[in-house]
């Protein structure tokens, strides 16, 4: 009986201990194994505070560490969205200056065309012209010639007239980009995929697995299922991997 007592004491002061424990952050896991706080680890923790993206795979668990958390997250956050909203407008003017070059480089290849159009029509109208001041030189009708000469007047001046065309789209469309919605989604979502696809070599994930975490980190869901550094090990080059992606 005495040891049974002594065995109840000795539990009930094990679960007291355990449960102190968790109450200042004890997750379970044994001292060393886990590498949140390396300099990779915490820079990840840091992105995600900021980000407002939170994993929870990483968290504070001293009161210092809780406070530390508080205050760089009052103040990171708004610089977060400061930053984001300006290097937004430099991507979207970026990404209406390669939109609108592609516009300038299709009209080009179209005046190209046009231009090769012209010079074809110049040299059968040139023919024509030819042939037709030969059968009509007997009775020298300045009447016919005239219309000959209307005619490659007219030919030019539709060419012309095709070209000026072309040149006012283009002017139009320039005035007033308007980046179609099916463009920015396709960008959206080979952005994606590229990321789904270092991910699923780099931690060893399923494309889907990868996809997923992509998703819910670009949208700043972050449910905290799927996070990146497991498969990271102590060298250099996995850190490395850890910073890219994280970034």
């Amino acid at each position: 009986d005495q040891w049974k007592r002594m065995v109840h004491s000795q539990v009930k002061k094990f679960q007291k201990e355990c449960m102190i424990a968790i109450r200042r952050g004890y997750d379970g896991k044994e001292l060393g194994v886990s590498a949140q706080w390396t300099f990779t680890g915490a820079f990840l923790y840091s992105l995600t505070v900021i980000t407002t993206i939170g994993y929870g795979n990483t968290s504070a668990k001293t009161y210092f560490g809780k406070t530390l958390t508080i205050l760089y997250a009052i103040v990171g956050i708004p610089l977060m969205l400061l930053f984001l909203t300006n290097i937004g407008d430099v991507m979207a003017k970026i990404f209406r200056f390669l939109y609108a070059q592609s516009i300038r480089l299709k009209f080009r290849i179209i005046l190209w065309h046009k231009k090769r159009k012209a010079a074809k029509i110049r040299r059968a109208n040139s023919l024509v012209s030819r042939l037709t001041r030969g059968r009509i030189k007997a009775d020298s009708s300045q009447d016919s010639l005239g219309g000959v000469n209307d005619v490659e007047d007219l030919l030019t001046a539709r060419v012309h007239l095709e070209q000026l065309e072309v040149r006012e789209n283009v002017q139009a469309q320039l005035d007033s980009i308007r980046v179609p919605l099916t463009l920015v989604v396709f960008t959206m979502f080979a952005y994606l995929i590229a990321g789904a696809t270092i991910f699923s070599f780099w931690e060893n994930w399923t494309f889907l697995d990868s996809f997923y975490f992509c998703y819910i980190s670009l949208t700043t869901i972050g449910f905290g299922d799927k996070f990146p550094g497991n498969a990271v090990g102590n060298d250099k080059d996995a850190q490395l991997k850890l910073v890219i992606t994280s970034v």
